[in-house]
């Protein structure tokens, strides 16, 4: 079986996914090929699979989708597993096309829609998902949640969806070699101070602003704690208005803003460093900063939205409020009082009882059925 992901950032979430998958679906029997950005975060990883780095930023859109037709022409494709557009209001059409050649589509909704008000509501973006979902002969979604979502707006039959759980970022975990009282000296963090960390792109609708004012309501003022956010700067604007409420609510020292990307052997250090992590999300289909915190073994703050309601357990593994600044606030100060060991236990509780299921292994061969089941073997 000959299998080919396209996964056309070449850095981030969705290329770490995409490695990791491709790493654990690679046997003998299995060849995988993976089609990426010329610049590819993770050149230096060691891999089984083959890796094509076809993809740049200055060529036009069909020279892309030709250079990736001509890789599944050539390599005799069984399954073009998709998982990530290049475009999205006009990749529907490359779905069209790819029904006409011999191998099946499969792919891989890491959102429904587009997280973005803006760009979920811009002109044709619903009805080109819609035809994706349509024309793929098979979709994987991450929740239930988002399955019911695609059956019931797109019109897709529930035999040709199945969810299947975002893995774990461990590989993380294995190339972050500075210890936390390292990294908490870097950044500053005493040892009476709680830390908590934000980490990921920085967008509006992940309500990062009501994280800051949470930090600068009267119960929270005396908490010796810091709140470290870091991201890539998406949005100019957005970032510039974070930094402007940090200065309006005097908190210039008690937060710590990072606005850039962070290279995947670097993001250890920022989850050593905390002790819970925050995902103020005012929506979110699902979230591998969760992932993030699970794999180094942290608690998290969480809003009541998309797949948090399912892997966040109140009191066991984080806590969950409502999008709200107040109940935000309620927790820092409930995550002040409380002693790093119980604290520790509950991140430990995440890769207790999450580790299997968010096993790549298990993960790769729920996937390798659907492609058998696909060509019929």
């Amino acid at each position: 079986m000959k299998v080919v992901l396209l996964e056309v950032s070449g850095w981030g979430g969705m290329c770490h996914y995409t490695y990791n998958l491709c790493e654990r679906l690679s046997r003998p029997e299995v060849k995988v090929f993976q089609i990426t950005k010329a610049d590819y975060e993770l050149n230096n990883l060691p891999r089984q699979f083959r890796l094509e780095k076809l993809l740049r930023t200055d060529q036009n859109y069909f020279k892309k989708w030709y250079l990736i037709w001509r890789i599944l022409v050539r390599e005799q494709a069984d399954i073009f597993h998709v998982q990530s557009l290049i475009t999205a209001r006009k990749d529907f059409m490359g779905f069209f096309i790819m029904k006409l050649l011999p191998f099946k589509v499969v792919y891989t909704a890491h959102n429904v829609l587009p997280h973005d008000e803006e760009e979920r509501r811009a002109f044709g973006m619903k009805f080109a998902f819609r035809w994706i979902y349509r024309l793929s002969d098979f979709v994987i979604t991450h929740s239930e949640q988002d399955k019911n979502d695609i059956m019931d707006t797109c019109g897709v039959s529930p035999a040709r969806l199945m969810t299947i759980p975002h893995g774990d970022y461990d590989f993380c975990r294995m190339v972050s070699q500075e210890s936390r009282p390292a990294v908490r000296k870097r950044f500053k963090i005493r040892d009476d101070e709680k830390l908590v960390l934000f980490f990921g792109a920085l967008r509006r609708y992940k309500g990062v602003q009501k994280l800051i004012s949470a930090l600068a309501t009267v119960g929270c003022r005396e908490l010796r704690m810091k709140l470290l956010i870091v991201g890539q700067r998406v949005d100019e604007r957005y970032f510039d208005e974070l930094e402007s409420l940090i200065a309006e609510k005097g908190l210039s020292d008690r937060v710590i803003l990072i606005g850039k990307y962070v290279p995947f052997e670097e993001i250890g250090d920022f989850f050593k460093a905390a002790d819970i992590v925050a995902l103020p999300y005012q929506h979110i289909y699902d979230s591998g900063v969760l992932r993030l915190a699970f794999s180094f073994a942290k608690p998290v703050i969480a809003t009541r939205v998309g797949i948090f309601n399912q892997l966040v357990a109140d009191g066991e593994n984080g806590f969950l409020v409502d999008d709200d600044t107040s109940a935000i606030a309620e927790v820092l100060v409930q995550v002040q009082q409380m002693k790093e060991d119980k604290l520790q236990a509950m991140g430990e509780y995440s890769t207790h009882t999450f580790g299997e299921m968010l096993s790549w292994e298990r993960i790769a061969a729920e996937t390798a059925r659907i492609y058998q089941n696909l060509l019929g073997i």
